[in-house]
Protein backbone atom coordinates (compact mmCIF):
# COMPACT_ATOMS: atom_id res chain seq x y z
CA UNK A 1 0.00 0.00 0.00
CA UNK A 2 1.77 2.97 -1.14
CA UNK A 3 1.80 6.45 1.92
CA UNK A 4 -0.99 8.81 1.22
CA UNK A 5 0.13 12.16 -0.45
CA UNK A 6 1.28 14.81 1.53
CA UNK A 7 -0.92 17.99 1.64
CA UNK A 8 -0.23 21.38 2.89
CA UNK A 9 -2.45 23.84 2.84
CA UNK A 10 -1.76 27.80 2.86
CA UNK A 11 -4.52 28.31 5.28
CA UNK A 12 -4.46 26.64 7.99
CA UNK A 13 -1.78 27.16 11.12
CA UNK A 14 -2.18 25.45 13.38
CA UNK A 15 -0.24 27.78 16.01
CA UNK A 16 -2.50 30.82 15.33
CA UNK A 17 -5.98 29.26 15.03
CA UNK A 18 -5.92 26.79 17.94
CA UNK A 19 -7.10 23.76 15.86
CA UNK A 20 -4.21 21.22 16.12
CA UNK A 21 -5.17 18.66 13.40
CA UNK A 22 -5.18 20.81 10.32
CA UNK A 23 -3.51 20.79 6.83
CA UNK A 24 -1.05 18.76 6.25
CA UNK A 25 -1.81 16.73 9.87
CA UNK A 26 -5.27 16.00 9.17
CA UNK A 27 -4.68 15.50 5.50
CA UNK A 28 -2.65 12.73 5.97
CA UNK A 29 -4.62 10.79 8.94
CA UNK A 30 -8.00 11.53 6.49
CA UNK A 31 -6.52 9.14 3.81
CA UNK A 32 -5.32 6.95 6.22
CA UNK A 33 -8.75 6.23 8.35
CA UNK A 34 -10.74 6.48 5.01
CA UNK A 35 -12.17 9.78 4.94
CA UNK A 36 -11.71 10.09 1.24
CA UNK A 37 -11.17 13.36 -0.57
CA UNK A 38 -13.76 15.72 0.51
CA UNK A 39 -11.18 15.96 3.50
CA UNK A 40 -7.57 14.79 2.25
CA UNK A 41 -8.07 17.37 -0.45
CA UNK A 42 -9.02 20.54 1.10
CA UNK A 43 -11.43 22.93 -0.80
CA UNK A 44 -8.41 23.51 -3.45
CA UNK A 45 -4.67 22.42 -3.66
CA UNK A 46 -3.82 25.12 -1.29
CA UNK A 47 -6.87 25.71 0.95
CA UNK A 48 -8.50 23.96 3.37
CA UNK A 49 -11.04 26.22 4.32
CA UNK A 50 -11.05 25.92 7.89
CA UNK A 51 -14.00 28.82 8.31
CA UNK A 52 -15.99 27.16 6.35
CA UNK A 53 -19.25 25.54 7.29
CA UNK A 54 -20.21 22.21 6.28
CA UNK A 55 -23.80 20.68 5.08
CA UNK A 56 -25.11 17.70 6.28
CA UNK A 57 -24.63 16.43 2.97
CA UNK A 58 -21.23 16.45 3.68
CA UNK A 59 -20.89 15.14 7.32
CA UNK A 60 -23.01 12.06 6.29
CA UNK A 61 -20.59 11.93 2.99
CA UNK A 62 -17.95 11.69 4.70
CA UNK A 63 -18.71 9.11 7.01
CA UNK A 64 -19.83 7.00 4.47
CA UNK A 65 -16.83 7.44 2.35
CA UNK A 66 -14.98 5.90 5.71
CA UNK A 67 -17.20 3.02 5.21
CA UNK A 68 -15.88 2.52 1.95
CA UNK A 69 -19.33 3.54 0.08
CA UNK A 70 -21.11 0.23 0.91
CA UNK A 71 -23.66 -1.22 -1.77
CA UNK A 72 -26.85 -0.42 -1.33
CA UNK A 73 -28.62 -3.21 -2.33
CA UNK A 74 -31.54 -1.38 -3.21
CA UNK A 75 -32.35 0.06 0.01
CA UNK A 76 -33.87 3.84 -0.26
CA UNK A 77 -34.81 6.78 1.66
CA UNK A 78 -38.01 8.17 2.85
CA UNK A 79 -36.69 12.17 2.11
CA UNK A 80 -38.55 14.40 -0.02
CA UNK A 81 -35.38 16.41 -0.68
CA UNK A 82 -33.01 14.16 -1.49
CA UNK A 83 -33.34 13.03 -5.40
CA UNK A 84 -31.64 10.05 -6.48
CA UNK A 85 -29.53 11.95 -8.73
CA UNK A 86 -27.63 14.50 -6.18
CA UNK A 87 -24.03 13.49 -5.36
CA UNK A 88 -24.98 12.78 -1.71
CA UNK A 89 -27.58 10.49 -2.44
CA UNK A 90 -25.98 7.23 -1.29
CA UNK A 91 -24.68 8.78 1.61
CA UNK A 92 -27.84 10.23 2.77
CA UNK A 93 -29.58 6.37 2.13
CA UNK A 94 -27.02 4.67 3.83
CA UNK A 95 -26.64 7.36 7.10
CA UNK A 96 -30.59 6.68 7.37
CA UNK A 97 -30.89 2.87 7.09
CA UNK A 98 -28.07 2.56 9.13
CA UNK A 99 -29.45 4.96 11.96
CA UNK A 100 -26.52 7.67 11.59
CA UNK A 101 -28.89 10.66 10.56
CA UNK A 102 -32.53 10.98 10.43
CA UNK A 103 -34.14 14.21 8.78
CA UNK A 104 -36.92 16.44 10.40
CA UNK A 105 -40.55 16.08 11.24
CA UNK A 106 -41.73 17.40 7.82
CA UNK A 107 -40.27 14.40 5.90
CA UNK A 108 -37.10 16.41 4.55
CA UNK A 109 -33.54 15.73 5.47
CA UNK A 110 -32.41 19.29 4.48
CA UNK A 111 -29.04 18.26 3.27
CA UNK A 112 -27.94 21.78 2.64
CA UNK A 113 -28.42 23.50 5.45
CA UNK A 114 -25.54 23.86 7.79
CA UNK A 115 -24.81 21.25 9.97
CA UNK A 116 -24.31 22.14 13.69
CA UNK A 117 -21.72 21.43 16.36
CA UNK A 118 -24.80 19.80 17.96
CA UNK A 119 -25.63 17.75 14.80
CA UNK A 120 -22.16 16.05 14.25
CA UNK A 121 -22.40 15.39 17.91
CA UNK A 122 -25.00 13.66 17.28
CA UNK A 123 -24.38 11.97 14.13
CA UNK A 124 -20.86 10.62 15.51
CA UNK A 125 -22.84 9.31 18.69
CA UNK A 126 -24.92 7.38 16.29
CA UNK A 127 -22.58 5.91 14.21
CA UNK A 128 -21.19 4.67 17.51
CA UNK A 129 -24.61 2.91 18.28
CA UNK A 130 -25.54 5.30 20.47
CA UNK A 131 -23.59 4.38 23.50
CA UNK A 132 -25.27 5.66 26.83
CA UNK A 133 -24.41 8.48 28.55
CA UNK A 134 -25.33 10.35 31.81
CA UNK A 135 -25.37 13.87 33.23
CA UNK A 136 -25.34 17.37 31.87
CA UNK A 137 -22.99 18.48 29.02
CA UNK A 138 -20.11 20.50 30.58
CA UNK A 139 -18.66 23.28 28.83
CA UNK A 140 -21.19 22.95 25.49
CA UNK A 141 -23.05 26.64 25.97
CA UNK A 142 -26.92 26.35 24.62
CA UNK A 143 -27.78 22.94 23.54
CA UNK A 144 -31.58 21.26 21.93
CA UNK A 145 -32.87 19.10 24.64
CA UNK A 146 -32.65 16.17 21.69
CA UNK A 147 -29.07 16.72 21.77
CA UNK A 148 -28.32 16.45 25.30
CA UNK A 149 -27.51 12.57 25.55
CA UNK A 150 -25.05 12.92 22.49
CA UNK A 151 -23.17 15.75 23.63
CA UNK A 152 -22.45 14.26 27.05
CA UNK A 153 -21.05 11.03 25.36
CA UNK A 154 -18.94 13.69 22.94
CA UNK A 155 -17.70 15.48 26.19
CA UNK A 156 -17.19 12.11 28.29
CA UNK A 157 -15.16 10.77 24.78
CA UNK A 158 -12.80 14.17 24.89
CA UNK A 159 -14.69 14.59 21.52
CA UNK A 160 -15.21 17.94 22.07
CA UNK A 161 -11.45 18.58 23.18
CA UNK A 162 -9.72 21.62 21.36
CA UNK A 163 -13.02 22.34 19.91
CA UNK A 164 -13.38 26.32 20.39
CA UNK A 165 -17.07 27.52 20.80
CA UNK A 166 -19.42 28.92 22.24
CA UNK A 167 -22.86 27.31 22.00
CA UNK A 168 -23.75 23.68 20.40
CA UNK A 169 -26.08 25.07 18.48
CA UNK A 170 -23.48 27.44 16.03
CA UNK A 171 -22.58 25.89 12.81
CA UNK A 172 -19.98 23.66 12.42
CA UNK A 173 -16.41 25.08 10.58
CA UNK A 174 -14.49 22.37 8.53
CA UNK A 175 -11.64 23.07 11.26
CA UNK A 176 -13.88 22.43 14.10
CA UNK A 177 -15.41 19.12 12.46
CA UNK A 178 -11.82 18.64 11.32
CA UNK A 179 -11.10 18.50 15.23
CA UNK A 180 -14.18 16.62 16.09
CA UNK A 181 -13.26 14.26 13.81
CA UNK A 182 -9.39 13.62 14.56
CA UNK A 183 -10.62 13.33 18.53
CA UNK A 184 -13.06 10.67 17.80
CA UNK A 185 -10.90 8.43 15.69
CA UNK A 186 -8.23 9.01 18.59
CA UNK A 187 -10.43 7.48 21.14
Amino acid sequence: MSSPARQAFIDTIPVLTGYLVLGFGFGILAQQKGFGVLWAMGMSATTFGPDSTLTRAQVVQILYNKEGQPALNGQKHNFKDVPADQWFNNAVTWGSQKGVVSGFGDGKFRPNDYVTIEQVAVILHNYSGKPAAAGEPAGVGKYDDWAKQALSWAVAQGIMKNVPFTNATENATRAQTAQMLMNFLSK
